[in-house]
């Protein structure tokens, strides 16, 4: 509506308007650059002379912090007076506390905990400025100024009248200049409305508007005047050219459409149309159903989409579907879309074409599974690449728990107590060592070490963790016979799928709780069950079921839930690996695992892992044996971390060795070049900045070929093998360790007798 008021009103108010919003603009756009350079020096200078107050003072006011002279620092802060724009100020202690103040009669405000301003701020009405106060070079406490920014509302007041007289003033002279201007442009533009009426209306283009002098607008005329002659002269050239236009479409393979709005008809339609629709291009115009019925069945819904959204002038520049000939062949279009106005602006028709696109769809959709089976290679090698990095890190610190832990233990006679809380450490260390390796070798897709496991007690002991971290409105069923097979596997992997099952139950159900179920049974699986498992053999299973009353999952994400990357949790919570390696390792120990879900309902996850035929005994884990071989020889250690270094210090003195710690590999280097014969063995960590363990060997053994060297590393793949086949008496250890590890790696590294 303001659109069409603007072209109502006269040239002569056009003019005046449009002076007048130049002029003002201009004025406007000065003035405001003025305000915000105004207000930007101000605020500059105004900074620095706070800023230099508070320094003065602060620096007057030390000697009274030191002291806690409340006196004298009230004395320093009333000289604040001179500067009539500081409402308020303050001393504070190093504490934090209020040792002095002073405020002006209109200032009632409280004064600020100092942890929540910053060195300075500028409000709307005041500038808030905080300095430390120093003492031999030490910060002794703060202080705090508030000033009030009348002086710049006064400025903003004068250029804000000046601008407003301004502006009033060119309105003025707008109003004249447009009088003037009107009166010399009124005359020749009304001439040419009047000629292009008559032209309009009669179609008559032998008229010729009169001229009116030799400027710009009399040169307007004339081309306005020789236009109307050519215009004859191309009404024929375009005749003759859609001549050729039509010709030329009946060469081309692409059919050219023209389609009106809002009835959706074919009103235009090249000959190409026969060899897509199987229809003639003539038959398609004058049937309007004939196109709609060549839409295949699965696209129809998307095409009404479309023709709704351009209905309502949303015409996107090109989609595709699927149509079927008269012999109900189909192939696939993409359809380009150009809105079509008329001279009031309204959508009126789409042109476009249809180009088939079928053999390009039949390549993308080969491209697409080449491409996701690629992207999967990518997420499976990054996925190595960040094992890898962690690995190092992740069993520094289980050295340390378990380093610590078998110090702990050593030290304590038979029988005692604490044997019970420390020997759980060192057997939860050992699971987590193993965990590691087995991250590394999912990323390497390697094998296992694996034997038989008891599945009862693996369900037990993942409860027993699980139970402390579920909510009171989550309860747990268990289903586990007394004699259930066992089954060959990897222990700590078959807790990792327990564990990561259950965990995602609890989030399932976190909301509004539920029932956590967890059954074994035994099956036996002939051939007819076998449809179900087309990779499973026929014989005895092992089934694992756990399910949950929670949300469920979508039927949509059913089929993606296993894949890697993949997660339906909110950004953050979760990373799509969890499945992903659950499904790795019951593939990997020659079983089968299904999900069956409703919304609202729960998720039954199934696993099925072969039965041995005899319970064979689990190999008892690693206890710790008190005790150990002392030894002697001088130990060269090296690591970059100081917990490491301090922790095999420790273990290996107390087993008799002399120790020689470096965390700089550089500083290791200098101290064996010294005294190559003074070290019986070197320990070295492999991954270390500036300098790796293989590339400390390597100048260790330069000076002496036969020195026993020993890399520690949580990843045994990194260490460079050709290298490595080079140095005879070099060998490669894991981590983590503990003392009894630790001792029986010296006391092997060390030459014999």
């Amino acid at each position: 509506m303001r659109w069409m008021a603007w072209h109502h009103l006269s040239f002569r108010m056009k003019l005046i308007l449009f002076g007048g919003m130049v002029s003002a603009t201009a004025l406007i756009v000065t003035g405001a650059a003025l305000l915000a350079f105004e207000v930007n020096t101000f605020r500059t200078h105004f900074l620095g002379q706070i800023t230099t107050l508070a320094d003065i003072t602060s620096q007057t006011c030390a000697s009274a912090l030191v002291f806690e002279d409340n006196e004298f620092a009230s004395r320093v802060l009333q000289g604040l007076e001179a500067e009539a724009s500081i409402e308020r100020a303050a001393i504070y202690t190093a504490d934090g506390d209020v040792l002095a103040t002073y405020r002006t009669h209109a200032s009632a405000d409280l004064f600020p905990d100092l942890a929540d301003l910053p060195p300075h701020q500028f409000t709307a009405s005041h500038l808030v400025v905080t300095r430390p106060v120093m003492f031999a070079g030490q910060q002794i406490g703060t202080i705090f100024v508030k000033a009030h920014l009348t002086e710049l509302t006064e400025r903003f007041q004068m250029i804000a009248v000046v601008l407003t007289l301004l502006v009033v003033a060119s309105l003025v002279l707008s109003m004249l200049l447009a009088g003037y201007l009107q009166r010399a442009l009124r005359r020749p533009i009304v001439e040419l409305q009047e000629t292009a009426d008559r032209v309009r209306r009669n179609g008559d283009f032998t008229v010729r508007a009169q001229q009116f002098g030799q400027d710009e607008l009399g040169d307007l005329t004339a081309s306005f005047n020789e236009m109307l002659a050519q215009i004859q002269e191309r009404d024929d050239a375009i005749l003759a050219s859609e001549t050729r236009y039509s010709e030329l479409l009946g060469r081309i393979d692409e059919v050219v459409f023209r389609m009106t709005l809002p009835d959706g008809r074919l009103v235009f339609c090249s000959p190409g149309a026969l060899a897509l629709f199987g229809h003639r291009a003539e038959n398609l115009i004058t049937d309007p159903d004939l196109f709609m019925s060549s839409i295949h069945e699965d696209s129809s819904s998307m095409f009404d989409l479309f023709m709704a959204q351009a209905r309502m002038g949303r015409i996107p520049p090109i989609i595709e579907y699927r149509v079927k000939d008269s012999d109900s062949r189909e192939c696939w279009l993409a359809q380009t879309n150009y809105p079509v106005h008329d001279e009031n602006g309204n959508l009126v028709a789409i042109e476009g074409c249809f180009i088939d696109i079928s053999e390009r769809v039949l390549a993308d959709r080969e491209r697409e599974k080449l491409r996701h089976e690629l992207s999967q290679s990518h997420k499976l090698e990054a996925l190595g690449t960040l094992t890898g990095g962690i690995a190092h890190d992740f069993n520094n610190i289980l050295s340390a728990i378990m380093g610590n832990a078998s110090l702990a233990l050593d030290d304590l006679s038979p029988g005692d107590p604490m044997q019970e809380f420390l020997q759980p450490i060192l057997k939860a260390s050992e699971r987590a060592s193993k965990l590691t390796r087995q991250i590394l070798t999912f990323s390497r897709q390697g094998r296992h070490e694996l034997s038989p496991v008891d599945m009862g007690a693996i369900l037990d002991e993942t409860l027993s963790l699980l139970r402390a971290s579920l909510p009171s409105t989550i309860s747990i069923k268990t289903r586990i016979p007394d004699q259930i097979p066992r089954v060959l596997a990897d222990p700590t992997q078959i807790h990792q799928v327990v564990m990561n099952l259950c965990t995602n139950a609890q989030h399932a159900m976190r909301q509004k709780g539920g029932l956590l179920e967890l059954e074994i049974r035994r099956v036996t699986l002939t051939e007819s069950p076998l449809q179900r498992f087309p990779d499973l053999r026929p014989g005895d299973y092992l089934e694992l079921s756990i399910s949950d009353s929670g949300e469920g999952i979508a039927g949509k994400h059913l089929e993606r839930i296993f894949e890697p990357f993949f997660t339906t949790k909110p950004e953050g919570e979760g990373t799509g690996m969890g499945l992903a390696v659950v499904y790795g390792i019951i593939l990997e120990h020659g079983g089968s695992i299904s999900v069956q879900s409703e919304a609202d309902t729960g998720t039954t996850f199934r696993i099925l892992l072969p039965a041995l035929a005899v319970a064979d005994d689990i190999a008892p884990s690693v206890e710790h044996h008190p005790n150990q071989a002392r030894g002697q020889g001088h130990v060269l250690f090296v690591d970059d971390e100081q917990m490491i270094v301090d922790l095999a210090q420790r273990m290996l003195q107390r087993l008799g060795y002399k120790v020689s710690c470096f965390t700089n590999p550089w500083l290791a280097v200098q101290a064996f070049e010294k005294d190559p014969h003074g070290f019986d063995v070197v320990i070295t960590d492999y991954t270390m900045p500036n300098l790796t363990g293989l590339e400390l060997a390597q100048k260790m053994l330069a000076c002496r070929p036969s020195l026993p060297i020993v890399i520690n590393t949580g990843n045994k793949d990194r260490v460079d093998k050709e290298i490595l086949e080079e140095l005879e008496t070099v060998r490669i250890a894991s981590k983590p360790f503990d003392l009894q590890q630790l001792a029986r790696l010296v006391q092997d590294s060390l030459p014999k007798n």
